[in-house]
């Protein structure tokens, strides 16, 4: 956060001639000229031809970051975009699907940053976990947020999207296109013997007029139906999302290992350690054949890790509430339907979508779905680049995780307080070195 305050002052006092130096591009565009190579010029050469104004600025911004403090820095507002932007169905085109999912995976490749970081308290667990290189996940319950993973219902809107849904013309429509062999949603919902009933009971030309009483009627019942259910459709909606969520083991990294509030929070008052990893290698695209892709809440890849999104409201899922409608509707008529859910990939954004107020962790979670509720659960394995242990580490914590380290032949450093800066910062120093200090 240091960095980025002494970015801002210099941006200030170079674009101190601009009247508005924050939308100024010429001036960004010649500070990376100035300041960088030729292939600094090529590489930034076509933001300024391609992007609009405000992507060209986050974009410079950015790279100036990087270049000068060796801070990568991505963009969470343009991955959730993408990621809210991806919608499929119970019944999509697997072919579909893997496209979708495929936009997901090139942008966390491109974008995931060479170093993520995890805090860990000293126990037998997590040091035994260190030494086989496991990557342990927890429940959302055990979370110290209320509404992680909540997403949001909203009834008006619910409302709403079942009017639209039981328009007569769009009904007729959907019987029509059934009819020509054109439309298979009917098939995935209905059985051949109910759709026989169905239009056993229907005028061989289907059309608005013919079914605008039959249907009319039907719609005014759901209609009722709903509006006098509505806390029970809202317990069942997010008693849906529990039963879903609880199956899910996350895993949490962060972008920064210098960041004094989460040593506080996650490593045991600065009594732990942060685990360092580089992701870039290893993920992949998913190589099961699984026969149900569109059940698939782990974005098909290997390992499933994404950013978290930050936001002012929770995700809206409310388009969930209407196949639970539907099959509400048939428990009902005592008939068995399979009800088509239009957003697959809720469970994944409201798990990805975080308060506002978290945002200084720069989080990004590793998840996977369990057929058990166990708390805990071991999601990956993958070698740690380096270790850094805590500023208040017991000695003879520090050295059990300084033995490993020398044993996986990998890196270790002990965060120290830089008193002398002026600055509530942390450094890395060698253990080695301190360890030599201090005996």
């Amino acid at each position: 956060m240091r960095n980025i305050c002494s970015l801002n002052r210099t941006v200030q006092s170079r674009y101190a001639h601009c009247i508005n130096y924050e939308m100024c591009i010429f001036c960004s565009y010649n500070q990376l000229l100035s300041e960088n190579s030729i292939a600094g010029e090529s590489q930034i050469l076509n933001v300024f031809f391609t992007e609009s104004i405000s992507r060209r600025r986050k974009i410079c911004y950015n790279f100036c970051i990087k270049r000068h403090w060796g801070i990568e820095m991505i963009d969470r507002e343009e991955f959730r975009d993408l990621l809210y932007s991806i919608f499929y169905e119970s019944v999509s085109d697997p072919a579909i699907i893997h496209k979708q999912h495929e936009k997901i995976r090139m942008w966390i490749q491109a974008n995931i940053p060479s170093k993520l970081y995890r805090y860990r308290n000293v126990n037998a667990h997590t040091l035994d976990a260190f030494k086989k290189d496991e990557i342990w996940g927890s429940s959302v319950y055990t979370f110290n947020d209320p509404f992680e993973c909540m997403p949001h219902c909203d009834p008006n809107r619910a409302k709403d999207i079942l009017k639209m849904e039981l328009n007569i013309e769009q009904i007729a429509e959907k019987f029509r296109a059934y009819q020509r062999g054109d439309d298979q949603t009917l098939q995935a919902v209905f059985s051949g013997e109910q759709l026989q009933q169905i239009f056993a009971n229907l005028p061989p030309n289907i059309h608005p007029n013919t079914i605008k009483k039959p249907f009319s009627l039907f719609c005014e019942s759901v209609l009722r139906l709903f509006e006098s259910c509505q806390n029970e459709f809202e317990r069942i909606f997010y008693s849906a999302i529990i039963d879903e969520q609880i199956r899910r083991s996350i895993a949490c990294f962060t972008e920064s290992n210098d960041y004094s509030a989460m040593w506080g929070h996650y490593a045991d008052s600065h009594r732990g350690f942060c685990l360092e990893y580089d992701f870039r290698s290893c993920i992949a695209s998913c190589s099961e054949n699984c026969a149900d892709i569109q059940s698939c809440t782990n974005l098909m890849m290997v390992p499933a890790i994404a950013p978290v999104v930050y936001a002012d409201v929770r995700y809206d899922a409310t388009y969930i509430v209407l196949p639970l409608l539907l099959s509400r509707l048939a428990d009902i008529a005592h008939i068995e339907i399979k009800p088509i859910y239009e957003d697959l990939m809720a469970i994944v954004k409201s798990l990805l979508t975080r308060s506002m107020d978290w945002s200084y962790e720069k989080e990004w979670r590793m998840f996977s779905a369990f057929s058990d509720n166990a708390p805990f659960h071991s999601i990956y394995r993958l070698r740690s680049t380096a270790v850094y242990i805590g500023a208040r580490t017991s000695k003879e914590d520090a050295e059990a995780l300084y033995e490993v380290c020398c044993e996986k032949n990998i890196p270790c450093y002990k965060m120290i307080p830089a008193y002398l800066d002026g600055h509530f910062s942390l450094r890395p120093i060698e253990y080695k070195i301190c360890r030599e200090a201090l005996n």
